[in-house]
């Protein structure tokens, strides 16, 4: 869900960094539209990932497809394979996948209950602002598009996008290394999330990476202007000069 991160990313750097403040208030309308384009795609994904109804490219989609194919996924034969295609001698991809754990239908459930969370949340707080405010836009007004914002704290908006980043990752880990599908803990409240950021941390979730390049662009763009106000300064004062 990198459209929640940058949003958020953006905001929470307007507020802490002053000198990053003064680059978006530079290009003001430049950066709402950016916020407003990332707001848009944000909801617009979470209608596909948590809806119901559709073509069936949803999380509960993908969990229901893992469990009829995991055999073929996630089972000793198919891991088997991808070890040694990847460079593991015959021994050495029989003793890894020997300590692996078949994985099992039942196995699923914990992240089945993520994804079930996450859609009834959806359900009673994204759904109104996805369908009646981008969606369907113009059906509201200003005032009755605030309400709906308003009734979704940041958190939760956050929170939406944390569902699909833990089912992403754990079924990932449980494909590339078997066993069974574990949801894990990462930073995903955006204060949590600055103080994470990865550096040159290989394997860091994507979200970290996300905030992290969002941070380095608008330093960037800082560094620049300055130089670029020095220059405009140096030489306005060289012809000013009297000759």
């Amino acid at each position: 869900m990198e459209h929640v991160f940058t949003c958020q990313s953006l905001s929470h750097l307007s507020v802490v960094r002053p000198d990053l403040n003064a680059v978006m208030k530079e290009h003001e309308d430049f950066w709402k539209g950016v916020l407003h384009a990332h707001l848009s795609a944000a909801f617009t994904a979470m209608g596909r990932l948590y809806e119901t109804e559709g073509d069936g490219r949803t999380l509960a989609a993908l969990i229901a497809f893992s469990i009829k194919h995991r055999a073929a996924l996630f089972g000793r034969d198919a891991l088997r394979r991808r070890k040694l295609h990847s460079g593991l001698s015959k021994k050495d991809a029989d003793e890894f996948v020997s300590r692996i754990v078949e994985v099992e239908g039942k196995d699923f459930r914990a992240i089945q209950k993520e994804v079930a969370r996450g859609r009834d949340l959806y359900n009673q707080k994204a759904r109104p602002i996805r369908n009646d405010v981008f969606a369907h836009a113009g059906n509201l007004d200003f005032s009755q598009s605030g309400i709906l914002f308003a009734n979704m704290p940041v958190h939760e908006f956050e929170l939406l996008s944390l569902v699909p980043l833990r089912v992403e990752e754990s079924l990932y880990q449980c494909f590339l290394n078997g066993g069974v599908p574990v949801l894990e803990d990462p930073p995903w409240q955006i204060g949590d999330v600055m103080a994470n950021l990865p550096g040159k941390q290989n394997g860091a979730w994507h979200h970290l990476h996300i905030a992290e390049d969002v941070k380095k662009l608008l330093e960037w763009m800082s560094t620049n202007a300055a130089l670029a106000r020095r220059w405009r300064e140096d030489v306005g004062a060289k012809i000013s000069q009297p000759k």
